[in-house]
Formats: structure tokens, sequence, C-alpha cells
């Protein structure tokens, strides 16, 4: 099943959309943009795509270690051609969704959530809620 939406953070300082331009990069923007989420029944989980795109929202990887890049020296959120699946969990307090990359080691006991930053999102240990519009 997929859906369109728009993907705002809730509790940031600024009124912040996940965004792209059409490059690989994926972007925090106070401009909307719609992307496809297509719900996996059998796994439950998420693929994320824009909408005039084919490629997926992944959360990139280092060749060397395998683990998440840090956001220093740009995006660890990119668009890529191959299918990356994500863990959208609805909050248990309050409103709003946390959307962390998955793996299949890591889906029980998720450490990073996709997380609001500027101008690049990035992956936190600490929770962030968006909101699904």
């Amino acid at each position: 099943m997929s859906e369109s939406y728009s993907i705002k953070a809730m509790h940031s300082k600024k009124q912040v959309y996940l965004w792209y331009n059409g490059s690989y990069s994926v972007r925090c923007r106070n401009k909307k943009k719609d992307w496809r989420l297509t719900y996996y029944e059998d796994v439950d989980l998420y693929t994320i795509q824009p909408i005039e795109d084919d490629r997926y929202l992944a959360a990139e990887r280092s060749p060397y270690s395998g683990s998440y890049r840090k956001n220093s020296k740009g995006s660890s959120i990119i668009l890529q051609e191959h299918q990356f699946f994500w863990v959208i969990q609805e909050m248990d307090v309050g409103e709003g969704y946390t959307i962390a990359p998955y793996t299949r080691f890591e889906k029980e006991k998720i450490k990073q959530y996709l997380k609001p930053a500027s101008p690049n999102p990035m992956l936190s240990p600490y929770l962030a809620q968006w909101k699904l519009t």
C-alpha cells in the first residue's frame, strides 16, 4: 500500500519539512515536498520515495565500518536507487511518528532516529517526532 505525505518536523525551532531538489542529497527546508510511503505488511516496514522520483530515501553507511555516517561533512540521509527500509512508529506519548533506519539486527532495538537538522537531516540516538500530512 502506497500513500503520499509531506514529512514535517514537529518540535523543531523552525517549521521544516523533509525536502530534496532532484540531487542525491536530502535537506530540511521550510518548503513542503511530497513523499510516497509504501508499507510492506509482511515485514512491517516502509520505503520512502520522492513523488516524482524512483529513488529511495536512505541512511548512508560508511564503506569502512558499516556504521551510519556522522553529519560532519554532509548529510547521512541521501536518495539512492536501491530499496532502503524504515521503521515508522507512532509515538506512545503525544502525537507524531518516529522514523528510524531498518537493519535486520536493529529492528527490535532501534538505536538511531531520523532527526531534523539544518540544513541536513541526520541520524541521532535521540527521539525526533515527525508529522505526516
